[in-house]
């Protein structure tokens, strides 16, 4: 700005085009025109008043906050009410390196210095609020670099103070300006170093399965894709994760279920607490005289209620997107404070699209594939494992081979993990409680392949895990 107080003009827009407008790199001009379009009344700007009174330079700043003040307080306001309100308010102008304090009258000079030309004050406003984004994003940045220098030698110390620093940039007023950038991918890295201090053998979450955690290096971030044919328990055996992990990680987990309801799913988990039948439990017919089948229920539904804190579950219907799904999930974090969740779909191939991506879908494995990439976006977004259940092709009941994946392409190419869970060709010989089954890790994009040796116990819904092998390929085996 001029010493007369006048904008210096140049032809450049923000946005590019003419007319006259002061250049972008103009900070004062840029704050002055917003001010004087807030304090006329402009109803946009009027609303990013608390980005003003953060980003401002004095004595801008000052009157920003007055301005915000006195709005609030539902008195009426303009130029002239303004400048008798900051009549005995201390007023100074840094310039050149000096300080010079200044009257209202005179402030009221600089700020309506130049001619606004329509869309100017909201164009300078977007300035404005990348300036503050970039500004915020190196306050905790070196916010995180002090955090580091005082707590480098103690990882959990530190992985806490950063989530707090991650907290109170959330809780500010200026909106997406205060948006943590720099803790996305910072979180994630010092969560990995606390789990090595530990002496974790995996980074990420706890599926309950030790076995499954060391192949799959624990329920980490990305889609993890399961198929299995009717019949073979795999959404028995999602629940049960998704069950273990919400009470083993304290963090939130999403059951979302297109086919079973949550009476059904509880009884489930109730069944596998308390070591009864679950179709006893779903219909009702425990023996009223059998104290020990009531009491162990009691207590099964007790540590049900200790589990339920951290786990939902979503009746699917026609709405059930998956934006709709990062609604709850989002919403979920941000109750429990978290950064990592456990999502379940159950399952791929039955799950809605949204109307706007009715025209992209032709076939059946259109819509799996279109499921696929926003799954893994999704994965990617939130920081989180989602698990996928898929359906099985005809190939399935012989095969174990990416294939056997129903409408496959999208899954095999895509998925950072795919399971496939059959029954073991060789089961026990007089076994009649359970049935043994093998989880296949057919595809580990950042690990190890191998197979989970389970007894399911498909009357009380437990999967009971009891060895880990190598994968043998299917060429090989005779």
């Amino acid at each position: 700005m001029a010493e007369n107080g006048n904008p210096k003009v140049n032809n450049s827009e923000p946005n590019g085009g003419t007319g006259g407008l002061v250049p972008v790199d103009d900070s004062e001009a840029i704050q002055a025109i917003v001010l004087a379009a807030a304090i006329n009344g402009n109803p946009q700007i009027r609303q990013r008043l608390p980005l003003l009174t953060a980003t401002l330079d004095e004595p801008y700043r000052t009157v920003a906050a007055v301005l915000k003040a006195t709005i609030a307080a539902g008195k009426y306001i303009d130029r002239h009410t303004l400048a008798l309100a900051l009549t005995h308010i201390p007023l100074a102008r840094q310039a050149d390196g000096r300080s010079s304090t200044l009257t209202s009258a005179q402030v009221m000079s600089l700020i309506f210095a130049s001619d606004v030309q329509p869309g100017q004050a909201e164009a300078y406003l977007q300035v404005l609020e990348e300036q503050l984004r970039w500004k915020r994003q190196a306050e905790v940045k070196e916010s995180a670099k002090a955090l580091a220098s005082s707590y480098g030698d103690q990882p959990d110390r530190l992985l806490e103070e950063i989530r707090k620093l991650a907290a109170d940039a959330r809780r500010g007023d200026v909106g997406p300006a205060d948006q943590p950038t720099e803790l996305a991918e910072l979180i994630p890295f010092v969560e990995d170093l606390v789990a090595r201090q530990q002496g974790s053998e995996f980074l990420g979450l706890d599926s309950g399965f030790a076995h499954l955690n060391a192949i799959c290096n624990g329920l980490d971030t990305g889609l993890i894709a399961l198929a299995a044919p009717p019949g073979f328990g795999k959404t028995t055996w999602a629940w049960q994760v998704a069950c273990q992990a919400a009470q083993l990680n304290q963090l939130p987990a999403i059951f979302v279920s297109m086919e079973q309801s949550k009476s059904e799913l509880r009884a489930k988990a109730l069944a596998r607490l308390s070591k009864l039948q679950y179709r006893h439990i779903l219909r009702g017919r425990l023996r009223a005289d059998d104290a020990n089948h009531i009491q162990a229920l009691l207590e099964a539904a007790i540590r049900y209620g200790v589990i339920g804190q951290h786990l939902t579950v979503v009746e699917g219907d026609e709405n059930t997107t998956i934006d709709a799904i990062q609604q709850v999930a989002m919403g979920k974090l941000a109750a429990a404070g978290a950064t990592r969740c456990l999502i379940v779909i159950d399952y791929l191939q039955i799950l809605p699209i949204r109307s706007e991506d009715a025209d992209r879908v032709t076939s059946p494995k259109d819509r799996v594939d279109l499921h696929v990439s926003a799954l893994r976006r999704l994965a990617r977004s939130l920081n989180s494992p989602v698990l996928a259940i898929s359906a099985e092709n005809r190939a399935g009941y012989t095969s174990k081979q990416l294939n056997v994946f129903k409408e496959s392409g999208g899954i095999e190419y895509s998925a950072d993990i795919a399971l496939i869970l059959s029954r073991d060709r060789h089961p026990p010989a007089g076994q009649e409680d359970y049935r043994t089954m093998d989880l296949n890790v057919v595809k580990n994009r950042n690990g190890e392949r191998g197979v989970v040796k389970y007894k399911f116990y498909a009357k009380r819904a437990e999967f009971v895990e009891t060895a880990r092998e190598p994968l043998v390929e299917e060429e090989e085996q005779t």
